[in-house]
């Protein structure tokens, strides 16, 4: 058995450091925010409450995190064995706002998006007047 199969096995899940390039999720969220109108550093700039970005472009997984790849083929017995290896750059952004109701972080996780190639720790406790918890990624 391998490594990640014992670790999956133990754990139910694997943690694939360095599996996704930071600044390639960098570039899609600057692209993608860039598509609103968005300048991340002028608040002016941003609209209020919730934006689901939907899919515009798809990038294949063993191309934008081929170890994260090498890890799942490994994992389902070859990449003939998976039907759904894209990484997709769908976004959903919370910007500020002043009508929401605020309740503190909870311990979940979340991953999704660009960020599926990182495990994400419980997020961080927003700010007044940021945009958004932010999440603090595993190294």
């Amino acid at each position: 058995m391998t490594v990640w199969a014992t670790e999956f096995l133990q754990r139910g899940m694997v943690t694939v450091r360095d599996a996704l390039d930071p600044a390639f999720c960098e570039e899609v969220v600057a692209r993608r925010l860039a598509e609103l109108g968005v300048d991340d550093d002028d608040p002016m700039t941003w609209p209020s409450g919730r934006r689901n970005l939907p899919a515009t472009t798809v990038h294949p997984l063993a191309e934008v995190a081929p170890r994260a790849a090498e890890v799942l083929h490994e994992l389902v017995g070859g990449a003939d064995r998976v039907s759904f290896s894209d990484l997709p750059d769908n976004l959903i952004v919370n910007f500020p706002d002043p009508d929401a109701r605020w309740w503190p972080p909870t311990e979940r996780w979340a991953a999704g998006g660009v960020a599926q190639g990182r495990r994400l720790l419980p997020p961080l406790p927003r700010q007044p007047g940021t945009r958004h918890a932010r999440h603090r990624l595993l190294a």
